[in-house]
């Protein structure tokens, strides 16, 4: 994982453009990396990103994707926690579910292939799922979420790889449960080696592909 400072992030949210980000790699052998930004990342189902976060008491994320197979983005979900589900899904009903603690319920209607913009939260006492700005649903849920960390592209299900997804991702934030921005995912595209993964803005690390294969981006 390599690590350093971002250059000029804030003109290019302003302005959407492509800059490049320089990471000094450190305990990775010294020397400089070049990260370009792109515009998403995408999974083909046998690529994730383990975010090496988690939070027993929920948390909230936005995120932009494009789903090319039914499942789930952003997940993580333990049977031997207490089915401590967190996380969205598109399913085959063609519906958003929503899972957290043990429940999942299902909301309005779905589609592959087209971008949505998707902000939840599993938060104890404040579960809701928005859609393209719209609510489509919410619980009072009270139960705790597994402790496992959260994962991208697939679900960490009982330890292992669940239900690896097909998707393009434009970028994600996730929040632990006081609201503290903890990940500010954007895809990037290393310029020497074309390797492809996700850049953190909070922790200024790189995320590369935890599976087989490799990343596509656009």
């Amino acid at each position: 994982t390599a690590s350093g400072t971002v250059v000029r992030p804030w003109l290019d949210q302003m302005l959407g453009m492509r800059f490049a980000y320089t990471f000094s790699e450190g305990s990775a052998g010294g020397g400089n990396l070049i990260y370009n930004r792109i515009n998403y990342i995408q999974s083909t189902g046998t690529q994730y990103i383990d975010t090496g976060f988690s939070d027993t008491q929920g948390m909230t994320s936005e995120f932009k994707a494009n789903w090319q197979s039914y499942g789930k983005v952003v997940g993580q979900c333990e049977l031997q926690e207490l089915y401590g589900r967190n996380a969205v899904a598109l399913t085959s009903d063609k519906q958003w579910m929503l899972d957290y603690g043990d429940y999942n319920p299902s909301f309005g209607s779905a589609s592959l292939n087209e971008d949505y913009l998707i902000k939840f939260s599993t938060k104890i006492g404040q579960a809701y799922i928005d859609v393209d700005g719209s609510r489509l649903g919410g619980h009072s849920n009270t139960t705790t979420i597994g402790g496992s960390t959260l994962w991208i592209f697939t679900t960490k299900y009982d330890l292992n790889r669940s239900s690896l997804t097909s998707a393009k991702l434009y970028h994600a934030k996730i929040w632990d449960h006081n609201g503290n921005l903890v990940r500010d995912f954007v895809p990037v595209q290393n310029a020497i080696t074309g390797e492809i993964g996700l850049l953190d803005n909070v922790s200024q690390q790189f995320y590369g592909n935890a599976g087989t294969g490799a990343f596509l981006g656009g």
